[in-house]
C-alpha cells in the first residue's frame, strides 16, 4: 500500500501498472515514446468508489544545445482514476503540452525549469502549470 490514505496521499491499496517506452537517440537528439497503464487497488477511504484504470502517453524530444542544456517539448495524454458518474469534470482526460529546460549545473546536478498548457480539457487540471526540479546524481 502506498501513502497514506486517511490524508488522501494515496489508496491505502496496492496499485500496479505496466509501462512500454521506446527511446531513439540521434546526434542531439533524443525522441521518447512511453505508454503506461496504471491498475490501482481500492480506494480504502471511499469503498463505494470505484478507481477506474488510467492510461498515459507521452512523447517526449530533448534537443542537446550543448554539453550543458538543452531543451524539451512534450505531449502529454492521461486519462483520470475518477469515475465520470462521481466526478465529471475530474474523470475527463487531460491534453498538455510542456516545455522547457534540462541544465547541468554542478558534477551530477541538474536543474530542470518548465511549462505545462493543458489544451482541450480546461476543467481538470490547471490550465497554465511552471515546473522547478533539481536532481542529484551519485
Amino acid at each position: 500500500p502506498t501513502g497514506n490514505y486517511k490524508n488522501l496521499f494515496g489508496s491505502g491499496s496496492f496499485d500496479y501498472g505496466f509501462n512500454f517506452m521506446i527511446t531513439n537517440i540521434w546526434k542531439q537528439h533524443i525522441l521518447t515514446n512511453n505508454l503506461s497503464v496504471v491498475f490501482p487497488g481500492h480506494w480504502k477511504l471511499f469503498p463505494e468508489i470505484k478507481i477506474r484504470n488510467t492510461i498515459s502517453w507521452i512523447i517526449n524530444f530533448e534537443y542537446y544545445v550543448n554539453s550543458f542544456w538543452s531543451v524539451i517539448f512534450q505531449h502529454r495524454i492521461h486519462t483520470s482514476p475518477l469515475p465520470a458518474k462521481e466526478f465529471p469534470s475530474a474523470a475527463k482526460p487531460a491534453f498538455e503540452w510542456s516545455s522547457g529546460a534540462k541544465i547541468d549545473i554542478l558534477n551530477n546536478i541538474q536543474m530542470s525549469l518548465g511549462i505545462t498548457q493543458n489544451y482541450i480539457n480546461h476543467e481538470n487540471v490547471p490550465d497554465f502549470g511552471f515546473h522547478v526540479g533539481i536532481k542529484k546524481g551519485f
